[in-house]
């Protein structure tokens, strides 16, 4: 299956979010697929992904955006909004790609 380019921007509850492809992300000295910046809005994506991956990375730094943007981010400890993230990314995934 051939995936499209990752957008520029998406849409988001607290406005656009800007969206970058990115080589060797790293958060806190640990490699990274993907970030987000909530002071920049900015979703950083690891491009050397196979695409499928970089879908579903964008797709999970989106459902931090929706949690944070919400406030229903502050009620989760980090392992429960990860497992949201990746649950969500995984159903995105596979209603537009199958």
């Amino acid at each position: 299956m051939t995936y499209p380019a990752l957008p520029d921007t998406i849409a988001a509850p607290a406005g656009p979010v800007t969206v970058l492809t990115a080589l060797h992300l790293t958060d806190g000295g640990a490699a990274a697929y993907g970030l987000y910046d909530e002071a920049t809005r900015v979703i950083s994506v690891d491009g050397s992904l196979a695409p499928r991956f970089r879908w579903h990375t964008l797709y999970h730094e989106w459902a931090h955006v929706a949690l944070m943007d919400s406030g229903v981010g502050n009620l989760f400890d980090e392992r429960t909004i990860e497992t949201l993230c990746d649950a969500f990314a995984t159903a995105r995934l596979v209603e537009r790609f199958g």
